[in-house]
């Protein structure tokens, strides 16, 4: 071939050039060894040199050639390099052969690499596990390594394997593990069989936080108040909850709403605590968890404001005396009255009482608890406001100096007793305490001639005694007495009286059903026996006198007589042969 180089003007070069066809080399690049799961895209660095610089890349699986797809690989004039990617059916294969062939005018020349397909170990550390953070139970790892000696497992986590060079062993996460909420384990094989880098496979412990229970704060309720008002919370992975108690009260609504009301019964009150727990439900992988609150239960105020009464009007004022007891020791005073206390916030004040009281008759006073935490307790007293009673010891009257004094006194109203107070030194029967006693007077008594009796009001409330007096004077009374004649059956016998005093009447029974009132009778007796004659006499000032004799009649002797010889002139004797039945002639 030749070539000129110039123009006219400045003339001009001639050369010729002779071309020979050279030997082509092509060099496809030393055999390759590829591990199954890493980088799947193959990068082919071939070669064409001497006679040719260009070329084509093809795929071989045995003795069948393969068109190169169009898209695995990329040439330019000066280097011959594609990539490949293999498939899946590729890395199933022990190799796959490429071929390098020059293109040109000359005769092509190919070249070989062999890509060795080796297993990778294959490694599999097992599915990932949740797991609540106060339910762990023993985790057990099992995993498995192919194309492989063996395997050993680490954690991005601080936790201690069983025997972490063992396939199949156990983790136990640390505290630092289950704060941080979650940790990866890993299986990397070792001692691969072809040469291949070891793999890894991971799995993920979770942990979940277990449920929160609230039950609320320790609560004191008081035996007056005997409710429990319940606001508890569950939550995490449940909102639900129950409540327990080892007391015998009820839940109201129920023991399954969070806010709800415990009503202590009976002898939950007799207790000084109990303990009422909520409990989560519905707890997934986790265990149940518990809160308790303590109800401590004070018993409510004792008060007393004393017992009921009665009081005197004339009294005026009225001393309370109340008591607070367990727990408040405080309290304070209200009335129904409209009279004025002297200080209501004591237990123990003065009050007096107001016109009004008095008309109404009645007032009460309320002591109501005051201090501590329980509601307030409160206790009533009542007071009847009397009026003076009515005493009255019977007129002045008078009595006969030789008889008993008869009273008949009268107390009426709040009381009905009193007592007798006299100025003699007799007795009283059957005591001075009895209104209708009757009075002994002594001898003292009637010799000064009177006495005066005083009766007094008892069980006066408060009040004054009331009294009333009477002066009994005694008058003289008569001196009974009387004498007889011999007495004897059938005869009259003369009664002759004795008495002393102005008498205007008299009185005789004899005893055999027979009486007189003339002041000297006779009286016969049919029959000889005793008798008990009684004699009353009667004196101008109607005072009596009464004596009693036992009159002892006699039969009348039987008169005979018996005599001698009887001569003219002569004496004769004569013999009594009289015969008494009692007695002597």
């Amino acid at each position: 071939m030749g070539v000129i180089n110039g123009n006219t003007s400045t003339g001009g070069l001639f050369h010729y050039m002779s071309s020979f066809k050279r030997k082509i080399y092509s060099y496809a690049g030393n055999d390759q060894n590829y591990c199954t799961g890493t980088n799947s895209v193959i990068t082919l660095n071939g070669a064409i040199n001497g006679g040719a610089s260009t070329g084509i890349w093809s795929v071989m699986n045995g003795t069948t050639a393969v068109s190169f797809p169009g898209s695995a690989y990329t040439s330019t004039v000066s280097n011959i390099n594609a990539t490949y990617t293999l498939t899946p059916s590729d890395t199933a294969k022990s190799e796959i052969k490429f071929v390098l062939l020059s293109t040109g005018n000359c005769d092509n020349v190919a070249d070989t690499m062999v890509l060795f397909i080796r297993k990778s170990p294959a490694v599999e550390a097992g599915p990932g596990m949740t797991i609540c953070k106060n339910n762990i139970p023993p985790i057990n790892l099992n995993g498995s390594v192919s194309f492989a000696v063996g395997g050993g497992w680490t954690t991005s986590g601080s936790g201690v394997f069983g025997n972490a060079g063992a396939l199949n062993t156990n983790y136990t996460p640390s505290p630092a593990d289950l704060t941080a909420g979650s940790v990866k384990i890993i299986l990397t094989s070792s001692g691969s069989f072809f040469g291949c880098p070891n793999t890894s496979d991971s799995l993920m412990l979770t942990f979940t936080n277990p449920p929160t229970v609230n039950a609320g704060a320790d609560i004191n309720v008081c035996t007056n108040s005997p409710t429990v008002n319940l606001n508890g919370s569950v939550g995490g992975p449940t909102v639900s909850g129950l409540w327990t108690t080892l007391g015998s009260g009820a839940f109201s609504p129920n023991d399954t709403s969070m806010t709800t009301t415990y009503i202590l019964s009976p002898n939950d009150l007799t207790q000084s605590s109990l303990v009422i727990t909520l409990t989560s439900q519905n707890n997934g992988n986790c265990n149940a968890v518990k809160d308790s609150i303590t109800v401590f239960v004070t018993p409510k105020p004792l008060v007393n404001a004393g017992n009921n009464d009665t009081i005197c009007a004339s009294a005026g004022v009225i001393a309370l005396t109340g008591t607070v007891s367990g727990s408040a020791l405080t309290g304070t005073w209200t009335t129904t009255g409209t009279g004025a206390f002297n200080n209501a916030g004591i237990l123990n004040p003065n009050y007096t009482m107001s016109g009004a009281d008095t008309l109404a008759g009645t007032v009460q006073f309320i002591l109501t608890s005051t201090g501590g935490i329980c509601p307030p307790e409160t206790d009533t007293v009542t007071y009847v406001i009397l009026k003076a009673p009515l005493v009255a010891a019977g007129p002045d009257t008078s009595f006969c100096n030789n008889g008993v004094v008869q009273l008949n006194g009268l107390v009426s109203g709040f009381t009905t007793s009193g007592q007798w107070i006299s100025t003699g030194t007799g007795t009283f029967v059957p005591s001075n305490t009895t209104l209708n006693a009757t009075y002994i007077p002594s001898p003292a008594d009637v010799i000064s001639g009177s006495i005066k009796f005083t009766l007094e009001s008892t069980n006066n409330k408060g009040c004054s005694p009331k009294r009333d007096s009477l002066t009994v004077t005694f008058i003289p009374a008569p001196n009974a007495n009387f004498s007889y004649s011999v007495a004897c059956a059938t005869k009259p016998i003369q009664f002759n009286d004795l008495s002393t005093g102005s008498i205007s009447s008299y009185n005789w029974n004899f005893g055999d059903g027979g009486s007189a009132i003339s002041q000297n009778p006779i009286h016969s007796y049919s029959l000889a026996n005793t008798y008990s004659v009684t004699y009353i006499v009667t004196s101008n000032n109607g005072c009596t006198d009464t004596v009693e004799k036992t009159v002892t009649v006699y039969n009348l002797p039987f008169a005979d007589f018996n005599f001698g010889p009887s001569c003219e002139n002569q004496l004769i004797q004569f013999n009594d042969s009289s015969r008494a039945s009692s007695g002597d002639i």
